[in-house]
C-alpha cells in the first residue's frame, strides 16, 4: 500500500468520524439563564429565570422580593454574635441594601464608604435592621464598604455599574 492510498483511507475515516460526531451531538446546548431588571435607582424589580429541562425551556418570571434575593446578594457575613449581614444588589446601579438578620444586641453599627483610592465618601450610623446606601451620584467603579458592628470591622468591595 502506498503512502497516498494510506493517507486517503485515513482522511476518509477522519471525515466519517467528524461527520458522525457532528450529527450525533446536539447543535445547541442551552444553559440556565437568570436575568434581572432594575428601576432607575438601580433596585432589582424583576427576576426572570430560564431553566432548561431536556430540550424544552421553561420561564419563571417574578417580581423581585423587596427583601433580598439570594442570587443577587453577597454571601452572608456572620459576626461573632451570630448576626448575619447581607448586601444586595452587588454590582449595583444605585442603591445598595444592607440587611442584618438576627439580634442586634449592641444596637448600633457604623458604615463607611470609600473610593478605590481610599478617600472617605460617606459615613453613617444606624441601629435599624436594614439600611439603604445610595450610590446614584457616584461614577461607575469599585468602592470599599466598611461596617463596624460591636468590636468588629468587616469590609466588602462594591461595584457600581
Amino acid at each position: 500500500m502506498s503512502f497516498g492510498n494510506y493517507f486517503d483511507n485515513m482522511m476518509k475515516k477522519l471525515l466519517f468520524l467528524l461527520f458522525i460526531s457532528i450529527w450525533a451531538c446536539p447543535q445547541d446546548v442551552p444553559a440556565d439563564l437568570i436575568e434581572f431588571e432594575y428601576d432607575a435607582s438601580g433596585n432589582c424589580v424583576r427576576k426572570v429565570k430560564t431553566v432548561v429541562l431536556g430540550s424544552a425551556r421553561t420561564k419563571s418570571v417574578g417580581k423581585a422580593s423587596p427583601r433580598f434575593d439570594e442570587e443577587a446578594s453577597t454571601a452572608p457575613d456572620v459576626w461573632s454574635d451570630g448576626t448575619e449581614l447581607r448586601l444586595h444588589p452587588n454590582p449595583t446601579r444605585g442603591r445598595l441594601l444592607l440587611e442584618f438578620r438576627g439580634d442586634l444586641p449592641t444596637g448600633r453599627y457604623t458604615l463607611r464608604l470609600s473610593d478605590a483610592k481610599g478617600m472617605l465618601l460617606q459615613q453613617a450610623g444606624s441601629d435599624a435592621p436594614a439600611y439603604t446606601l445610595d450610590l446614584t451620584d457616584y461614577p461607575a467603579g469599585l468602592y470599599l464598604l466598611q461596617v463596624e458592628y460591636g468590636h468588629e470591622v468587616k469590609e466588602w468591595k462594591i461595584i457600581k455599574e
